[in-house]
């Protein structure tokens, strides 16, 4: 552990005690640190490389924290190391990781969480509506292509590609005209914390950005393969129940793309005959959903 880049925040002196978690998938460094009366804080450090990156979230916590939602609340941001790295102090959420407990939970209960995290997610983006000057539907076509010539370049082809092709190419028109909002950016089981009063909060804002909401469910995949029920309910929560018909479809439009853009980021890590199988077994899973593209409506919800 590197403590000597923050030891000119000027609170340093007042830190008792600085570990660093172990949840959270985020690539800057963090501590948590305690102070002298026991409060814990979130520090977060970044390369002053990312100084406007790391600007533009803080900011979008500061908008957010407004609100009644459970998630670190921003305390300070600056500069460290003799201005050479960049930090935010936010709140400390105790609690547990969604990912190492669902399993151990009955079955009313993950749904009952499930709901809380898609009313949670619903929150953030019915308090940050944006104006972009970037076009969603052409931007993410953009990204469709580059993806697809990636996935061709890595010559891996998973299990029905045919079909998640087909489906992406026939449902683009749906990217059109998507109201645009703040984004958490990674909203996954491994980022939701379960408090000890089955509260649900949400941590690790460093991919928050402007676009589609519903574009964030494409993390729902590593929901739906821990607990079919936690998925269920978090789409219940965010829609209160009332589930409009293209949202299923443009969510098997972006899990598609999510199953072609893992087999690229997977292979651009490691290419070993260990993670070519885990390639394998996730887009299998994320193909089964839809019965191999033949629906648009995931299995685990029906």
């Amino acid at each position: 552990m590197n403590i000597d880049i923050i030891k000119d925040i000027h609170r340093y002196a007042e830190w008792t005690k600085i570990t660093v978690p172990k949840y959270g998938w985020s690539t800057n460094l963090k501590y948590r640190v305690i102070d002298m009366r026991g409060n814990a804080y979130i520090l977060r450090v970044s390369d002053i490389s990312f100084y406007d990156d790391k600007k533009q979230e803080y900011d979008n916590i500061l908008r957010l924290s407004e609100y009644d939602i459970l998630m670190p609340k921003p305390i300070e941001f600056g500069l460290c190391n003799g201005r050479k790295h960049v930090y935010m102090l936010l709140t400390w959420i105790d609690g547990v990781a969604v990912e190492n407990v669902i399993r151990d939970l009955d079955n009313d209960l993950q749904y009952q969480l499930g709901y809380s995290a898609g009313k949670l997610l619903r929150n953030i983006h019915t308090h940050s509506p944006a104006v972009s000057k970037i076009d969603w539907g052409d931007t993410y076509r953009e990204n469709i292509e580059k993806i697809k010539k990636d996935y061709r370049k890595a010559n891996i082809p998973v299990n029905y590609e045919q079909e998640i092709i087909e489906y992406i190419n026939a449902n683009k028109y749906l990217l059109d005209n998507r109201p645009q909002v703040i984004r958490h950016g990674d909203f996954h089981v491994g980022n939701l914390i379960i408090t000890q009063k089955n509260n649900i909060g949400v941590i690790d804002f460093d991919k928050c950005a402007v676009g589609d909401g519903w574009e964030e469910f494409g993390g729902i995949v590593w929901a739906a393969r821990l607990s079919r029920q936690f998925a269920k309910g978090q789409v219940d929560g965010y829609f209160s129940g009332n589930i409009p018909d293209d949202f299923f479809r443009l969510l098997a439009l972006y899990i598609g793309i999510y199953s072609l853009e893992h087999v690229v980021r997977s292979v651009r890590n490691h290419k070993d005959s260990r993670s070519i199988k885990t390639i394998y077994s996730n887009t299998d899973f994320m193909s089964k959903m839809y019965n191999n593209y033949e629906t648009y409506i995931p299995n685990w919800y029906l």
